[in-house]
């Protein structure tokens, strides 16, 4: 998981999710961070927070709350960070933290509080690495799209992060044991929609494609799916794809 944020909007959000909640007699000791979809989530105390941020990397762990907070607030002169997450630690400005729980996949939760960036961020995040592109993804005939992807994660009901996204896929008719019929929608979603957004990573340029999506039952839901083109490949992989009815 790797993605920069504004730290005065994630210490909002991390001090407002730290209250304990009324049918609890103690605070959460985790909080839960995910990043994904162009925001960044932490859950804790019956409460979920979103916040705006360039994701490089999808992901979620559970680490210390209030360590966490208070080492955030030890760097008040940093505008900006970037924060990067592996099995065993976080890491951001000069701190490491241990963290536990980490997956490399993630999915915005289905309802939460937004949390607000600043002006500056925006207009910061808009001349930075986002651009915008009306366009096709490169080499679309080529598109990888993952067996494991899409059965173990977009269409796994009892996947702990991406069972959400398995109950929506499947109410059009798409299915697991059919998986093909999926990657294949998904793909012609790649390749005849055009790109809104594209995000520069240190593995290579991820593209945000929005439109609707060919289904088993005849209904178009809108969608956007996200392919990466890493480095020293030959076409874009996919990465994840979700409703965008929902948002």
């Amino acid at each position: 998981m790797k993605f920069t944020i504004e730290r005065r909007a994630l210490v909002k959000m991390l001090d407002v999710i730290s209250r304990k909640a009324p049918s609890k007699k103690l605070r959460d000791k985790e909080v839960r961070l995910s990043a994904c979809d162009a925001r960044v989530f932490v859950e804790a105390n019956e409460s979920t927070g979103g916040v705006e941020a360039m994701v490089f990397e999808d992901g979620t762990c559970l680490i210390n709350h209030k360590l966490f907070l208070k080492l955030l607030r030890m760097h008040p002169k940093k505008k900006n960070i970037t924060v990067v997450v592996d099995e065993r630690r976080i890491t951001f400005a000069t701190t490491t933290l241990p963290v536990s729980g980490y997956s490399s996949v993630a999915t915005s939760p289905g309802k939460f509080q937004v949390f607000q960036v600043t002006d500056s961020w925006l207009a910061e995040r808009r001349v930075g690495t986002e651009t915008q592109a009306a366009s096709h993804l490169p080499h679309a005939d080529k598109l990888i799209i993952e067996r494991t992807k899409v059965v173990d994660y977009l269409l796994n009901l009892e996947h702990r992060i991406g069972a959400s996204k398995a109950r929506y896929f499947h109410q059009f008719g798409f299915s697991a044991a059919m998986w093909e019929q999926f990657a294949e929608a998904l793909r012609a979603h790649g390749q005849t929609n055009e790109v809104k957004r594209v995000h520069e990573t240190d593995f290579g340029p991820r593209y945000e494609v929005e439109g609707k999506l060919s289904t088993p039952d005849g209904r178009s839901p809108l969608i956007r799916s996200v392919w990466q083109f890493d480095n020293g490949t030959v076409a874009p992989r996919l990465i994840t794809a979700y409703p965008l009815e929902a948002r």
